[in-house]
């Protein structure tokens, strides 16, 4: 009964249907063989014989299935194994960026403690040399505080890789209270968003029209919404409806993003839906707090 257990639900019923079966055909056999009838007797010899082939073909279709759901539980661990690794990359990417930004602006602080100190003993060009230091100052990055760790480590280390990459990215956030759903969930699903995003935007030979938009919130109080936009010059759902990846490594992990998305939300009772408007590829994923 416990190994009983570890099989998938569909696999539980076929098996019941096939003991089911089993036992209603072994009794009508036993019926036949019972009434000494030789006619009845070879009817049961046949049925015998048609019930064994359909019985094997029940196994090897048993076997089929589960060796499909090995395979999909597998894939299912891999991309949890590397969805784990890229939110505790972007954790820890986040955390650096506040350390730097905080020592930037400690520094800010030193030079304008010399400054003043300059001034005090009279040394013009000491002074006038930490004022064009404090001129080319650094600007104070605005950082994403939605109050969801991971989600505001996505976007604060996406907003730098397209500054990198010259995208210009927009962020809106709005989360009324804390979301109840695992942070890796939630990086598999906005990271893999952005990230198409910013492959598409590459692809573009006018750099001047690369825009990326995400827009993130939570409608009555039930669903989370993860929208994001991009500029495309065309709609790339009449080339490529399935949105297959045009990579030539696809047999590896690339390809697997868009399906991370759709099982990441479908676990949630929520699914990603792609569309064209205006000039814009919009991937929209949505997710309910509530799925039980």
């Amino acid at each position: 009964m416990p190994e009983l257990q570890k099989l998938h639900r569909k696999q539980r019923v076929v098996l019941l249907c096939t003991s089911i079966s089993v036992f209603a055909v072994l009794n009508i056999l036993i019926a036949l063989i019972m009434s000494q009838a030789i006619l009845a007797i070879q009817n049961a010899i046949m049925f015998s014989c048609f019930f064994s082939c359909l019985c094997v073909f029940a196994v090897i279709a048993l076997l089929l299935i589960n060796d499909n759901y090995q395979e999909e539980k597998q894939k299912a661990e891999l991309l949890r194994s590397t969805n784990q690794l890229i939110a505790l990359n972007y954790q820890e990417l986040y955390a650096n960026r506040k350390e730097i930004a905080r020592r930037i602006h400690d520094f800010n602080h030193h030079i304008k403690a010399l400054e003043v100190l300059a001034s005090q003993e009279h040394a013009d060009k000491t002074a006038q040399y930490t004022h064009s230091l404090l001129k080319t100052s650094y600007a104070e990055k605005h950082f994403c505080k939605s109050g969801n760790n991971i989600i505001d480590a996505v976007i604060n280390c996406k907003a730098a890789e397209a500054e990198t990459l010259s995208i210009p990215f927009q962020y809106s956030v709005e989360l009324p209270h804390p979301i109840e759903i695992d942070q890796v969930d939630i990086c598999a699903i906005l990271s893999n968003q952005i990230d198409n995003a910013f492959e598409a935007s590459q692809q573009l030979s006018d750099t001047t029209k690369r825009n990326v938009s995400v827009k993130i919130w939570v409608k009555n109080d039930s669903t989370l919404f993860f929208r994001v936009e991009n500029y495309v010059d065309a709609d790339p759902l009449i080339s490529n409806p399935n949105l297959q990846t045009t990579k030539a490594d696809s047999q590896e992990l690339h390809g697997l993003g868009l399906q991370n998305i759709a099982d990441t939300a479908k676990k949630y009772g929520g699914a990603l839906r792609s569309s064209y408007q205006d000039h814009y590829f919009v991937s929209t994923a949505f997710v309910c707090l509530n799925p039980f």
